[in-house]
């Protein structure tokens, strides 16, 4: 066995530097097959690489990572070197001259961030990233309430069609001679978590030099499952490289669940929670009819902004406008939110100290004969809200019991 492992130790330095890095982790911590199969089986995957990127793109002057030959040894004390070198300390953190955030659009998608605007279908989601990037190509303040700095924009959509997007820019804006700052790529199966669109989209920044970059919309640029951490991940390590090396912002266009309507919190997203961790702002939207609700659910920056109204209105030659609107009320609560305060209201002035799924569709259900209007989906939504707030706990399905705290 000693013998073998010598053998592994000697033989490792002919894998090239990712392959390494990938499995060093499992390698050194305990020298199992496994991981020296895994590692194996991997440097086979990369060994036609170069001329697979070749075939698949135009990109001949990008370095290919795997072209050169690789000393372990002295890659893994170069990389000791780069981080002791960008080592900060508190002090000089504190009295480093960093400019402070700077904003694309203000309060909503910051320079080099990440911007996440998440709703239904048919919530006009494409409608706002749509008047965003048009804001941004002339500089002009969207929604005429919030600031823009002028650049361009690389609207990437695999959800619609070139017809649908050309007709939704006409119905907003009738002069197309000022947009040329915008590019589209559309239909072209964009997969964020691929190495070899990583270096495509990466030579189309360099080309277009684009301010911010649309995803329209998200789960289209995954090729594993958006319920996965460790999928979902790998998209966000795309943008990050990205983010970190060039003049860029992001913004993404998401899907909230089916029962996304009476939860609008980023926990309503679809998908993985590391779909509301990572982005810098988190902005939930809600139609109802010809009205849409912003409500801004996350800003690593600042204070979230107070929710707000956009109206559309439907002009006569076919034209349709967007008017910013202040909520006077501050955020309106959801039907579960309301269904929430109404249960643990009842539930403490009865001192009840558990309820089923059944006895609470009784007591709230709008066709059930009491004083309120709660549909099914409201109800468990708010079930769920109050064990996530801690008043409830749920060890059986179906059954919410008050913790004894409360």
């Amino acid at each position: 066995m000693k013998m073998k492992e010598e053998q592994k130790k000697r033989k490792i330095v002919d894998f090239p530097d990712p392959v390494i890095e990938k499995y060093r982790r499992d390698y050194e911590e305990e020298l199992s097959e496994r991981a020296w199969n895994d590692m194996e089986k991997e440097y086979e995957k990369k060994k036609n690489f170069e001329e697979e990127l070749e075939k698949a793109m135009s990109i001949n002057y990008l370095e290919n990572p795997f072209k050169k030959e690789h000393n372990t040894k002295k890659s893994f004390v170069g990389w000791q070197e780069e981080v002791e070198k960008n080592l900060i300390s508190w002090s000089e953190l504190i009295l480093e001259d960093i400019p402070p955030i700077s904003w694309l659009i203000e309060k909503i998608i910051p320079v080099k961030g990440v911007a996440v605007i998440s709703g239904d279908s048919g919530s006009c989601k494409t409608y706002i990233a749509l008047l965003i990037t048009h804001s941004i190509s002339e500089g002009k303040n969207f929604l005429k309430k919030f600031g823009s700095q002028r650049g361009k924009i690389l609207y990437i959509d695999e959800e619609n069609s070139l017809i649908s997007i050309r007709e939704r820019i006409l119905k907003l804006v009738s002069e197309v001679t000022d947009m040329e700052e915008i590019y589209f790529l559309q239909g072209k199966n964009v997969k964020l978590d691929d190495d070899i669109w990583k270096l495509r989209l990466e030579e189309l920044i360099i080309k277009i030099k684009p301010r911010l970059i649309v995803i329209d919309s998200l789960v289209r640029f995954l090729q594993g499952d958006e319920n996965s951490a460790r999928d979902v991940r790998k998209i966000f390590e795309t943008i990050k490289y990205l983010l970190d090396k060039y003049d860029v912002s992001f913004l993404i266009l998401h899907h909230t669940t089916k029962q996304g309507s009476n939860t609008p919190r980023k926990h309503s997203m679809r998908g993985s929670g590391d779909l509301s961790a990572f982005p810098d702002t988190v902005n939930m939207i809600i139609k109802n009819k010809n009205r849409i609700t912003v409500i801004q659910d996350k800003n690593r920056h600042m204070e979230p902004i107070p929710a707000f109204d956009i109206n559309l209105i439907d002009a006569e030659d076919g034209s349709l406008f967007f008017e910013y609107q202040e909520r006077s009320g501050g955020i309106r609560q959801t039907k579960a939110e309301q269904c929430a305060e109404d249960i643990k209201k009842v539930v403490i002035e009865n001192n009840i100290m558990s309820i089923t799924t059944d006895e609470a569709k009784k007591r709230f259900y709008k066709k059930e004969k009491n004083e309120y209007d709660y549909s099914y989906n409201a109800i468990i939504d708010a079930l769920q809200l109050l064990v996530k707030k801690g008043f409830f706990k749920s060890e059986k399905k179906g059954e919410f019991a008050r913790k004894e705290e409360i």
